[in-house]
């Protein structure tokens, strides 16, 4: 299952509920933030605030050619990324 939320304001909220299989979780949250210093400011808050490193902010070029995000684990286990598909500025 899939769901996106265009929330109006150029940002995104996504849910997503995968199989058991790994590496994913059973859900996945993303948000789409307006710069590559969003993902990486919610990277380090998250790790700080216990979350564990799923992916640290970096490209993802087999999404796409301009995919900049991270994930983290909550304490429940859920991945939750932050997310931009832009060129850099």
């Amino acid at each position: 299952m899939f769901w996106a939320f265009d929330v109006g304001d150029g940002s995104l909220f996504e849910i997503q509920h995968t199989g058991s299989k790994p590496p994913l979780t059973h859900l996945h949250v993303a948000f789409r933030v307006q710069s590559r210093t969003e993902v990486d400011s919610f990277y380090h808050a998250a790790l700080q605030a216990g979350a564990k490193d799923n992916g640290a902010p970096g490209l993802r070029t087999e999404y796409a050619a301009n995919y900049y995000a991270c994930f983290v684990l909550d304490p429940d286990g859920y991945n939750i990324e932050a997310m931009i598909n832009k060129p850099a500025t």
